[in-house]
């Protein structure tokens, strides 16, 4: 289940035309770019079929005179990532976003990170 939505994620990502990496990319990268980075899986496990929630933690990284990208690009992810159909069915319940500043660089960055929480079944 975690390598499925993972790369249902990423795959969509991509049809956005996002550059869009599974770790972070090398430096010197030009922004903006996406990480799908970190999932949690939450299952319960019945008699015939496996049922429950995962977050997936996705980032995206703008330059300092980017904030609005910033925020238009996680806005897009969430309502491109809200619901998947195969080869299970995934129902996105919540988008959270949060964006900060990021001086881990020698240039500003914005760093949004979306935490998107999927019911399965």
């Amino acid at each position: 289940m975690n390598q499925e939505i993972f790369d249902l994620i990423f795959g969509r990502i991509k049809e956005l035309k996002y550059q869009c990496y599974p770790f972070l990319p090398k430096e010197g990268t030009s922004y903006p770019f996406v990480v799908v980075g970190e999932t949690q899986l939450l299952p319960r496990i019945t008699k015939s079929f496996s049922i429950g929630e995962m977050s997936v933690f996705v980032h995206v990284w703008t330059d300092k005179q980017s904030r609005k990208k910033c925020q238009d690009m996680m806005s897009e992810i969430t309502e491109a990532c809200s619901q998947f159909t195969s080869p299970h069915r995934w129902i996105l319940l919540e988008g959270n976003s949060r964006i900060i500043a990021d001086n881990s660089t020698n240039d500003t960055l914005w760093h949004g990170v979306l935490d998107l929480r999927y019911k399965f079944y």
